[in-house]
């Protein structure tokens, strides 16, 4: 997907066709990833501007009242509007605001269809524990399919506390240990799997290893992986 900047809702102040004309294009080129059940990194980055951008309409009011300057970025991290001192007038404030207001069903529409792919592949991956866990599971490896490839994949993963702005939460940094090619999955034991990663890692004697299973093919690096990751990242901190 081409990305979507944020700069077009400003520009909406001074030329607001051309600002519809490239917000258009941004969320058909969006679809057209959607239609393939390619999910990221373009579905996060559109619910990440979507939810800065309906904080920025909950606090309109707040902020012409207190913020009486013009708008003259963001900053997506934050999710905050970033202002400075040089008033905007009324009549392109309100071209702005009126903007933004009418892209934010769209943006929704093609969000809600991410989402229901999302859902999907949700519902039918598994995730199963390879014989009896250890206590410390922060640490390990997990077994996935490729089933476009018809590879097995096995990966080495660590879980995080990712610091942000109000609150803290988990990440999954991983590391592709093998890939088994031309894989019947069927015949692949993840025990013995499992017993071959002690032997050749032995800094990790007693790994948590885990089994997330697939048997419908979409893309794997754009979808199948971070629904695995973030899968597997509820898991381990239930």
């Amino acid at each position: 997907m081409k990305p979507l900047p944020l700069d077009i809702f400003l520009q909406a102040a001074n030329d607001l066709e051309l600002s519809k004309y490239k917000f258009l294009a941004a969320i058909k080129d969006a679809g057209k990833f959607l239609h393939k059940n390619r999910l990221y990194p373009d579905l996060a980055e559109l619910i990440n501007i979507y939810s800065l951008l309906n904080d920025l309409i909950n606090k309109k009011a707040a902020l012409i009242d207190q913020l009486p300057a013009k708008l003259s970025g963001f900053d997506l991290k934050n999710k905050k509007a970033i202002y400075e001192k040089e008033e905007l007038p009324e009549d392109k404030s309100k071209i702005v605001f009126d903007f933004i207001n009418w892209t934010m069903p769209r943006i929704k529409e093609v969000i809600d269809e991410g989402k229901a792919i999302f859902d999907f592949i949700d519902k039918n991956m598994k995730v199963k524990e390879i014989g009896i866990l250890p206590i410390y599971k922060k640490e390990g490896y997990f077994i996935i399919p490729d089933n476009e490839e018809n590879t097995l994949l096995i990966y080495r993963y660590e879980m995080t506390l990712l610091p942000a702005e109000d609150e803290q939460y988990h990440t999954l940094k991983t590391k592709l240990i093998e890939a088994i090619e031309s894989c019947d999955t069927n015949e692949v034991k993840p025990e013995d799997i499992k017993i071959d990663l002690i032997k050749r890692f032995p800094e990790l004697p007693n790994p948590a290893v885990y089994n997330i299973y697939i048997d419908i093919a979409f893309p794997f690096i754009e979808t199948v992986l971070p629904i695995a990751k973030r899968k597997l990242i509820r898991e381990l901190a239930a």
